[in-house]
Formats: structure tokens, C-alpha cells, sequence
């Protein structure tokens, strides 16, 4: 079973899960579009964290823009795609679609993220 600290702020509507609870030195921060950020180690291989504000609201409208990808080399693209296809960014984003840059934004049942392994 993989670990994970989950936190929600009604006031802000925010959403953050931290899947590597375990200080690292390098990594990066990524922004998904205004609302949806990430946290991936220095390889893009792996994503640490993701804060969503405005959760319920994207959960409503169901799907999501990936825009902070537009400007990014190709080869980092196809990596981070990869990576929000995949546990445990999928738990919450997916299934991503690369031609038009969305993804839609989902609620994880609970049984899913205690069996997800990453």
C-alpha cells in the first residue's frame, strides 16, 4: 500500500496530496493552469504532490485545461503526460489527452487509493 497525507480547506476549496511525504532536496513545482500544480522529482518520473484549488468546482465541470504544458519542450510534455496518466496523479487527473492538452478531474474512491501502489 502507498502512503500519502491528503489535507482540504473548505474556506480556499483546496486540495493537497503529498504521495512522498519524504523530504527531497531537487524537484520541481509545476502548474498544470491557475488551479492544478504539481510537484515531480527532478527526472519527471514520479509526481510528489498536487495541490488543486477550486476542487469542487473543477469536479463539477469535470475537465480541465493542461495550458502550463503549451510552452514546454516536447520530449517534457510526453513525460508529464505520462506521468498524469499514471497512479497516483491519476487517482485525481485523467486519463489526459495529449492532442488537446485536457484532462478531466476526478474524486478517488478511497479503496483506490489504498490499493494504488507508485
Amino acid at each position: 500500500m502507498a502512503s500519502f497525507d491528503m489535507s482540504y480547506d473548505e474556506r480556499t476549496d483546496t486540495l493537497h496530496v503529498v504521495f512522498d511525504p519524504k523530504p527531497r532536496a531537487r524537484g520541481y513545482d509545476l502548474e498544470l493552469n491557475d488551479l492544478v500544480a504539481i510537484r515531480s522529482d527532478q527526472d519527471l518520473t514520479e509526481v510528489r504532490a498536487l495541490t488543486i484549488r477550486g476542487f469542487t468546482s473543477l469536479v463539477s465541470v469535470g475537465e480541465m485545461e493542461i495550458s502550463g504544458l503549451r510552452d514546454l519542450p516536447a520530449a517534457s510534455v510526453a513525460r508529464l503526460l505520462d506521468l498524469l496518466a499514471r497512479p497516483p496523479a491519476s487517482l485525481f487527473l485523467g486519463p489526459p489527452d495529449a492532442d488537446n492538452l485536457v484532462a478531466a478531474v476526478r474524486v478517488p474512491r478511497i479503496e483506490e487509493m489504498l490499493a494504488a501502489t507508485w
